[in-house]
């Protein structure tokens, strides 16, 4: 496993080559009136949006199984997650969709969505995982040489599916707290520390080395969000209505508009999904500092 430095040199650049494969395809994503806000199922081509977003996927899937097979398996699904994120902001913020939408019955799209993008990201995770080893076993022996691989995707257990409850939890909590308007700053800013923090406290108080579950927290919350506008508004003018009060000082926080709503699925799928590979990074490396020296110790 090579050092931490590389590590995070290895996720920019992977980041930066991944994402001009993502804004690549940027104008088949746009919407036919050409507003901000990316969602697939709103886009003039449909579906064939979702095989665009497939194939330009490949060459990240590549660097990021490259960079789990030389380090830590969150450090290549921030490269996927981290790419991604370009492709949400150069998108723009959730007004563009707001404008265009009926509400609150349009969410039930977002929902449908975000279950194409759960499922196109857990099989992007799923591959990277499975051509992890295949890889490494191509590399020079010095990059090989001490490979230490705790990651062990399967089925969740009590234990994993506890960690996820309480990341989703806390992240919709922060997210709720967080964002309040439909800035694309402040929904991905947002997104990213609330579950950096949730998946980092899942982690901790459930410690597990197969981290799928808190990598679907993402898609819950995103879920949970949107059946919040679906079941508290009956129509457009009420969800208006509380769009614009939920931006004004002095309202309560249960009165506001729920901010995690104004999340799209592509901001789940990449603010949330790199917000959670941090989260579990930095514990398990915290973790993985306290073996080391306790081992230095019993020598």
């Amino acid at each position: 496993m090579i050092a931490p430095i590389w590590q995070r040199i290895g996720i920019a650049l992977g980041v930066l080559l991944g994402s001009l494969c993502w804004v690549g395809i940027l104008p088949s994503l746009k919407s036919a009136t050409g507003t901000q806000g990316i969602v697939l199922l709103d886009a003039p081509m449909g579906m064939v949006t979702c095989l665009l977003v497939m194939a330009a996927a490949v060459p990240i899937l590549v660097l990021s199984t490259l960079l789990c097979a030389v380090g830590r398996f969150t450090t290549g699904i921030s490269v996927f997650a981290g790419s991604l994120l370009v492709l949400a902001y150069t998108g723009g913020s959730t007004i563009g969709w707001l404008e265009r939408a009926d509400l609150p019955g349009s969410y039930w799209q977002l929902i449908t969505e975000m279950l194409l993008w759960q499922l196109m990201l857990l099989c992007a995770i799923a591959l990277i995982y499975q051509f992890r080893p295949v890889v490494h076993r191509q590399l020079p022996v010095l990059v090989r040489r001490n490979s230490q691989w705790k990651t062990v995707l399967k089925t969740p257990g009590v234990n994993e599916l506890m960690a996820a409850v309480i990341s989703s939890v806390i992240a919709l909590i922060m997210s709720y707290l967080l964002i309040q308007n439909a800035s694309i700053n402040q929904i991905l800013c947002g997104l990213v520390f609330s579950f950096a923090l949730g998946a980092g406290m899942g982690q901790t108080l459930m410690p597990n080395t197969n981290p799928v579950a808190i990598f679907m927290s993402p898609f819950v919350v995103a879920i949970c969000a949107y059946f919040m506008v679906l079941f508290r508004y009956e129509d457009q003018a009420v969800v208006m209505q509380a769009l614009f009060n939920g931006s004004e000082p002095g309202g309560t926080i249960m009165a506001q508009f729920p901010g995690p709503a104004l999340a799209l699925p592509i901001h789940y799928a990449s603010a949330g999904l790199l917000g959670c590979c941090i989260g579990i990074g930095i514990v398990r490396a915290a973790a993985d500092d306290a073996d080391q020296m306790n081992a230095g110790s019993d020598v």
